[in-house]
């Protein structure tokens, strides 16, 4: 395998100069004015793109400038997105062993047969 050497810059967005021409580095900048210039002269070559941006306009419009962690993030938009998906979507993947790891014995057996649970028990005694 070959390595090629490039160099490779480094954009500290928030010192980006606030010019038309830098635009999109704004809306990343961190701050509330940043966004606001991004948001007032990127202009998309796509326009629905700009619905991604709906989250971080929210997070400054309600709370003002602050600094927003990948905690954060999936608190707000991952986790209430798997929660909105059908339960056999979230459980794909997922062993039977691990789903009931934290279901106490008495509560997998309330809905068995009696009867059931002797013929298990005959053969595994």
């Amino acid at each position: 395998m070959e390595y090629t050497s490039r160099p490779i810059r480094i954009i500290v967005l928030n010192t980006v100069p606030t010019i038309k021409k830098n635009a999109v580095w704004q809306l990343f900048s961190g701050t509330e004015q940043g966004f606001t210039f991004g948001n007032k002269h990127y202009h998309w070559h796509e326009p629905k793109s700009k619905e991604l941006l709906n989250p971080l306009y929210k997070l400054y419009k309600l709370e003002g400038v602050v600094m927003y962690t990948l905690d954060d993030y999936y608190r707000e938009y991952t986790i209430p997105f798997i929660e909105s998906l059908p339960p056999e979507i979230r459980l794909k993947g997922v062993s039977v062993e691990e789903r009931l790891k934290d279901v106490p014995v008495e509560e997998r057996l309330k809905d068995v047969p009696v009867e059931v649970l002797k013929e298990y028990l005959s053969k595994h005694s």
